[in-house]
């Protein structure tokens, strides 16, 4: 896909996120409606079956999409964990400096 595809600025990792998820999305909707696609019928091919059936042969595009997710999601959360420790520290110096203004201290 394009830039201009892209309605905000996405990261390299989102991009990649999005995109594999969108061609496992697209592969798994044209086996669905291909010709070779087993059809459900009454004694002859169940519902489970068919989306077994859909699943193996996409099979690459989806471990291609998870592998894209988890990598994207593992990179938001070890940027998430240094967010508490910073707020505290700039909570934490502002209520120093809040401590010497009233006691009238300078530095």
């Amino acid at each position: 896909m394009t830039a201009e595809a892209y309605p905000e600025p996405l990261t390299p990792l989102a991009r990649d996120e999005v995109d594999a998820r969108h061609a496992f999305e697209q592969a798994r909707r044209q086996v669905l409606l291909s010709g070779k696609c087993p059809k459900v019928s009454r004694n002859g091919w169940t519902v489970g079956e068919q989306t077994a059936w859909v699943e193996r042969q996409v099979e690459d595009l989806k471990f291609a999409a998870d592998k894209a997710t988890a990598v994207g999601r593992r990179r938001r959360i070890g940027s998430g964990r240094c967010l508490p420790k910073r707020r505290s520290a700039d909570l934490f110096s502002a209520s120093v400096r809040a401590s010497y203004e009233m006691a009238g201290v300078s530095r």
